[in-house]
């Protein structure tokens, strides 16, 4: 694949053994600073960087600002996002964000709650699955319209 190959935003490269192994995030900005953040030009390089776990929450916070929801929805599930981030992602227009949102365990339970009224059935359900989920919310995600997630509610052994 030639090296402009890296800088489209086909999906399939994002996930390939050569993306994650050959070019780290590492090896875009060493010291993930607001710095490095100006070398982040391609979409891979960006993608990297937001699903790399050992990130700074300031490169994830300007990450955070991508209009391609895919670099968001990967900041959203980054076990380094700040909890500013992740509350302003929750109001994100993209329902994947959202999910993440609600999977990310450093998520606040305010947000949760919050979360745990959203129209999309994935985010309902992924805040049902967070530990982090008061118990008033997990027993009001009980009473849910869908089956799948007011099951999964009462699986999580909390109410």
């Amino acid at each position: 694949m030639s090296s402009a190959g890296h800088d489209t935003h086909d999906t399939h490269d994002t996930h390939s053994a050569h993306d994650t192994h050959a070019h780290s995030a590492h090896d875009t900005h060493p010291a993930y600073t607001k710095v490095g953040m100006e070398s982040l030009v391609s979409f891979n390089q960006k993608w990297r960087v937001a699903n790399d776990p050992d990130a700074s929450p300031e490169i994830l916070a300007e990450l955070s600002k991508e209009t391609d929801w895919r670099i968001r929805s990967a900041v959203a599930k980054n076990r380094n996002t700040n909890e500013e981030i992740l509350k302003k992602l929750a109001t994100d227009g993209e329902a994947s964000v959202r999910q993440n949102i609600a999977l990310n365990p450093h998520t606040p339970p305010d947000t949760l709650d919050r979360l745990a009224d959203d129209d999309d059935l994935m985010v309902r359900l992924n805040v049902s699955r967070n530990e982090k989920t008061r118990i008033e919310t997990i027993k009001r995600l009980g009473a849910d319209k869908n089956f799948t997630v007011s099951k999964s509610a009462a699986e999580s052994g909390r109410i």
